[in-house]
C-alpha cells in the first residue's frame, strides 16, 4: 500500500513542534494558523534576562528587509511586554496614560494567556490605524489592589506600518510604564512573520545577526533554530535554573526551507519566539 504523502509531512510537522518544546517560551496557545505551527509550552519556563530594545527592532527590520516579498513592510510585526510586580492601580494608570479602554466585566476566575492557572482580572484595548494595543492584568484576588500581579501588554501593527510608527509605538508604550512606577520592572519581545522570497532567507538573517547557533532542529519542511548574538541586547535564559545556563538573543523559525525547493514561511523573534509560530496565531495576547 501506497504510504500517503500528506500524511508524511503533517507528522514531520509534528515532530518538529514536540522537540522544540525544550527551546521556546510560549506566552499564548496558537492552534489558528493554517499549518499548524502551534508549540506546547515547557515545562521549565525560560527567563528573559534583558528586555528588547529599539535598536533590536531596528536591526531586524533591516536584515530582514532584503528577505522578504514585500520587504519588511509586508510582514507581521507584534511587540509584547511582561511587566512584573504591578499593583491594580499602576496597570490602571499606565492603561489611562495611553487612552486604552478597560473591559468593566470581572474576569477574574477566567484562563490567564497560557489558558492554564491564575486568571485575567481585566483588560483593556487601544484599537486604531496605528494598530491594536492591549493590556492584560493576570491574577486570582481582585479584591486586593496592593498585590504584586503581571501585568501583559502587546501591540499588533497594522499591515504595511512604517518601521516608525512601530518605534513610536514602543517609545509611547515604555514612556507609559515609567510614568506610572512600572518601567523598571518590563522585559519587552520583538516578533515577526513574513513570506521569504527564496530558500534559505533564515540563516542569511542569522549571518546578518553574528548568530553562533545554540539549538536546532530541522526536517524537510521546518528548520528552528536558537542563536546568541552579540548585536542584539534582548536575552533569554535557556533552562531556568540550570548553572551555567546559555543565553539566547534571537531565534529564526523557517517552514519550507531545509530540503524543499520553494520559499519559506518565516518567523524571527528576539530573544525568542513567543506565542504561535504562524501570522494567525499572534492575534491572540
Amino acid at each position: 500500500m501506497m504510504s500517503n504523502p500528506r500524511s508524511k509531512q503533517s507528522a514531520g510537522v509534528m515532530l518538529a513542534f514536540l522537540a522544540l518544546a525544550v527551546l521556546v517560551t510560549i506566552y499564548t496557545a496558537g492552534g489558528k494558523g493554517s499549518i499548524g505551527w502551534s508549540v506546547p509550552a515547557s515545562k521549565k519556563p525560560d527567563v528573559q534576562m534583558s528586555s528588547a530594545t529599539g535598536e533590536d527592532m531596528e536591526k531586524l527590520w533591516n536584515w530582514a528587509d532584503g528577505e522578504l516579498g514585500g520587504g519588511s513592510r509586508a510582514a507581521s510585526w507584534h511587540l509584547r511586554w511582561s511587566v512584573e510586580g504591578v499593583t491594580s492601580d499602576q496597570a490602571a494608570k499606565t492603561a489611562e496614560a495611553l487612552g486604552m479602554t478597560a473591559d468593566a466585566k470581572d474576569l477574574a476566575g477566567g484562563k490567564d494567556e497560557n489558558k492554564t492557572s491564575g486568571g485575567i482580572l481585566w483588560e483593556a484595548v487601544r484599537t486604531t490605524a496605528n494598530g491594536t494595543l492591549k493590556m492584560q492584568l493576570l491574577g486570582t484576588d481582585q479584591k486586593n489592589r496592593d498585590a504584586a500581579r503581571q501585568a501583559v501588554m502587546t501591540y499588533h501593527a497594522p499591515p504595511a506600518a512604517e518601521l516608525q510608527a512601530i518605534l513610536n509605538e514602543m517609545i509611547e508604550v515604555n514612556a507609559a510604564l515609567t510614568e506610572t512606577g512600572t518601567g523598571g520592572k518590563r522585559m519587552m519581545s520583538i516578533k515577526l512573520y513574513g513570506k521569504a522570497i527564496r530558500v534559505g532567507a533564515a540563516g542569511r538573517i542569522a549571518q546578518k545577526a553574528a548568530g553562533v547557533v545554540l539549538d536546532e532542529y530541522k526536517d524537510s519542511q521546518t528548520i528552528v533554530r536558537t542563536y546568541s548574538s552579540p548585536a542584539v541586547a534582548g536575552a533569554m535564559r535557556l533552562g531556568e535554573g540550570k548553572e551555567g545556563s546559555r543565553s539566547a538573543n534571537i531565534q529564526l523559525a523557517e517552514h519550507g526551507g531545509g530540503d524543499a525547493d520553494f520559499a519559506a514561511e518565516i518567523t524571527a523573534g528576539i530573544p525568542l519566539i513567543t506565542g504561535d509560530l504562524s501570522e494567525s496565531g499572534a492575534e491572540g495576547t
